[in-house]
């Protein structure tokens, strides 16, 4: 499967369901079971939902990456450099309106960096202190075009400790 992202938010879509499904197949190594993924009325505020072995809900916020891309070697001897802002972006508002970590419910923030093959979790709850106590970057028109997409721009190494990091294949 081709990992892109386009700036076209209904061509990304699919790269966002990628991740989703990566996710899901996580999640069920430790027991997690895919209840259902947010309806259009839940949507702005998580996106999938899991019921673990302990009988806890819980609810998550997905976020793929496919824009960072490491450094790499091909075998002819060529060399692809690398694409990485060194940041995670947590979106904050779009079209107009709060979006993304100020409105959602979900217990924990997931972003999938797909390149790394890796998957960050943090509480959001952890997330928003993290955020209120750093003066993060802000970014402005971070979507595709028109969307007026704003977020935080999380420096990824220096605040690695932050998150449980965990490899995906």
């Amino acid at each position: 499967m081709e990992m892109v992202g386009s700036y076209d938010f209904r061509k990304d879509i699919t790269v966002g369901e990628n991740g989703e499904r990566i996710l899901i197949e996580y999640y069920k190594q430790y027991g997690g079971k895919f209840i259902k993924k947010s309806s259009d009325s839940e949507m702005p505020y998580w996106d999938l939902m899991f019921e673990f072995p302990d009988n806890k809900i819980v609810k998550t916020e997905v976020k793929t990456d496919v824009w960072i891309i490491p450094g790499r070697t091909l075998s002819n001897g060529f060399i692809v450099k690398d694409k990485d802002s060194g940041n995670i972006f947590i979106e904050k508002h779009c079209r107009g309106k709060d979006s993304g970590i100020k409105i959602t419910t979900a217990d924990w923030w997931v972003n999938i960096f797909y390149h790394f093959g890796e998957i960050w979790f943090i509480k959001v709850d952890k997330l928003k202190k993290l955020i209120e106590e750093n003066n993060f970057k802000e970014t402005q028109q971070s979507g595709d075009e028109g969307s007026n997409t704003s977020g935080y721009l999380i420096p990824r190494e220096e605040f690695r400790k932050d998150f449980i990091i965990k490899k995906f294949k």
